[in-house]
């Protein structure tokens, strides 16, 4: 499921399959940033950076890498986002898992 940012620093949001929760991400070649921060939603309109433990969720990357995310970071939150350190114009494809109960 990819976030698309077509010209911005702030990706399109995606809505989180039911009963899925966010594991991985990878970031393709095109990609100029340095790192993206994770913004969350629970009306998929009004979007607020995601803190665990009192810390901005934030991804450092390089391009053409690929990122685990431990499922409780933004477990519960069915709508996401990514804020990149500058403007992009590609996608970046994340992968759901089914949460396991």
């Amino acid at each position: 499921m990819p976030f698309e940012f077509k010209g911005s620093a702030t990706s399109l949001a995606v809505e989180v399959p039911n009963g899925k929760g966010a594991v991985a991400i990878r970031f393709p070649a095109a990609m100029s940033g340095t790192a993206v921060a994770v913004h969350g939603s629970f009306d998929g309109t009004n979007f607020f950076p995601i803190y665990n433990d009192g810390v901005a969720l934030s991804i450092a990357f390089v391009a053409s890498s690929m990122h685990v995310i431990r499922p409780g970071s933004v477990f519960g939150i069915p709508y996401l986002k990514l804020v990149s350190t500058t403007t992009e114009t590609t996608s970046v494809n994340c992968h759901f898992a089914e949460i396991v109960k």
